[in-house]
């Protein structure tokens, strides 16, 4: 992290991510994804500037936002 931007990521104790989200500037902005004890993944949500939105929301915003994380 630096100034509050980055990506945030959990374990659990075996190992696995549990979670990781990207962060810019202190406040949630991109991809939020979650991951069972094997790795499954559970859930995966995107952010812009805190405030929670579709994944097409936020593709639509990367276009004129290059702020914005990219994900393939």
């Amino acid at each position: 992290m630096v100034q509050g931007t980055g990506v945030v990521k959990l374990w659990y104790d075996n190992g696995v991510v549990s979670s990781e989200i990207s962060m810019v500037r202190g406040l949630p902005t991109g991809r939020q994804r979650a991951w069972d004890e094997t790795g499954a993944k559970v859930a995966e949500v995107y952010w812009i500037k805190g405030k929670r939105v579709s994944r097409k929301k936020y593709s639509e915003a990367r276009k004129t936002d290059a702020g914005l994380p990219e994900y393939p």
